[in-house]
């Protein structure tokens, strides 16, 4: 062992093991001749790892000290001399840098998923006009299983786990939202550098089937009378899917600056539209009797519980559960209900223009930027037809009725 402090040896495991306690009282330090690393030894034996040298600006060395031997190894010890050395070299305080990375790795450790999932709410998806179903995803099917565990912890393991369940529970179009979801949130988290990878790459989405379902008139009769027996707003919901063939969160957030009565037209705006654009949908006598047969409460939601605010009914997956207990029909989604709307629109022979821009779709191209025509008359002509139609449907003879046979 060299006699003076000064002098430097080649640190290897077996002399770091041997090295004697100091004398009572004081301490001593050695130097490693392969980095600038230093070990120092205390009366109790005690051995830490060190680095030595002068920060520009300061009169004296800055010792930087990185943790004890054995439970820092040699050859970790080695690398934090040479990332400290590095720092030093650019006139900075390796202690404040490793400060500064404790601290970060403290708040990796104590970031919980679902804490980050509100973050990443708060900060991108309340900015998305489909923001907040995106969220309600995320809140039912995520946070209720990641919620609480630190978000660097989950792996592919737990999204194979979520995404899994969905699918085996026959929801592979909800199973490949999340996955784009869970996706998203993760490469945001990376950004931050909350999280190291994102445990959802390259995990493939299922393929999906364009649906074609269309509702029978015996459906639309059993849908109707199931969604008479539920509650408001369950039932208004239902029924005004219906009567006006508009996208579910459209209805659902349906809000009472949005409805000229004296004019028969709701103006859905363009924070609230799938294309960005605001879209008048004609209101039939059959809509507005729903509009007026809803309880006239101070809220400005008109589709709205009441029991998380003034905000639009959003839980879809129970309203769904509800209006097939009372209605009994086969494999149906509420989306079935604008495919049936825009299908008798053709089966009345309406113009195809008039019945697209009644659903909300604009022309492509050249057209879109040209004609900016509202087409009010012609929409309000189209959805009269509907109206009747339906009506016709829900009240036809008696002779003309037949009962669904019950799962």
């Amino acid at each position: 062992m060299p006699e003076r402090e000064t002098d430097r040896i080649e640190f290897t495991d077996k002399w770091l093991k041997a090295l004697k306690p100091a004398d009572a009282g004081k301490r001593y330090y050695r130097w490693d001749s392969l980095s600038p690393l230093g070990v120092r030894v205390t009366d109790r034996g005690v051995k830490s790892f060190s680095v030595m040298k002068r920060i520009a600006g300061r009169p004296k060395p800055t010792r930087i000290t990185f943790g004890r031997y054995p439970a820092l190894s040699l050859t970790a010890a080695r690398q934090k001399a040479r990332d400290a050395l590095e720092v030093i070299q650019h006139d900075r305080d390796p202690r404040a840098e490793v400060a500064r990375q404790q601290a970060v790795e403290r708040r990796q450790q104590v970031q919980s998923f679902g804490a980050v999932a509100k973050d990443f709410k708060k900060r991108h998806l309340d900015k998305l006009r489909r923001g907040r179903e995106v969220w309600q995803g995320i809140e039912r099917d995520l946070i209720s299983e990641w919620g609480d565990r630190p978000i660097r912890e989950i792996d592919r393991t737990d999204v194979h786990g979520v995404l899994d369940r969905l699918e085996d529970a026959g929801h592979p179009y909800a199973r490949n939202r999340r996955l784009a979801a869970v996706r998203k949130l993760f490469n945001w988290a990376l950004s931050r550098d909350i999280v190291d990878a994102n445990p959802a790459a390259r995990i493939e989405l299922l393929p999906e089937t364009k649906k074609r379902r269309v509702l029978t008139d015996d459906e639309i009769r059993a849908v109707w009378a199931g969604s008479q027996a539920l509650p408001y707003p369950t039932g208004a919901f239902i029924r005004l899917l219906l009567a006006t063939g508009q996208r579910r969160n459209e209805v659902a957030g349906m809000r009472r600056a949005e409805i000229d009565r004296d004019a028969c037209i709701w103006t859905i705006p363009q924070e609230r539209t799938k294309n960005a654009l605001p879209h008048e949908v004609p209101l039939s006598e059959l809509a507005l009797s729903e509009l007026d047969a809803m309880p006239q409460l101070d809220r400005e939601c008109l589709l709205s519980s009441g029991a998380r605010g003034d905000v639009p009914m959003a839980n879809f997956d129970d309203v769904k559960k509800a209006i097939d207990f009372h209605s009994r029909i086969p494999a149906w989604t509420l989306h079935d209900a604008r495919r049936t709307f825009r299908t008798r629109l053709s089966l009345l022979q309406v113009d195809s223009e008039i019945a697209e821009r009644l659903i909300g779709h604009v022309p492509a191209g050249i057209r879109a930027v040209y004609d900016v025509h509202e087409y009010r008359a012609e929409k309000a002509t189209a959805m009269r037809r509907w109206s009747q139609h339906l009506q016709q449907i829900l009240n036809p003879p008696k002779d003309k009725i037949v009962k669904l046979r019950r799962r």
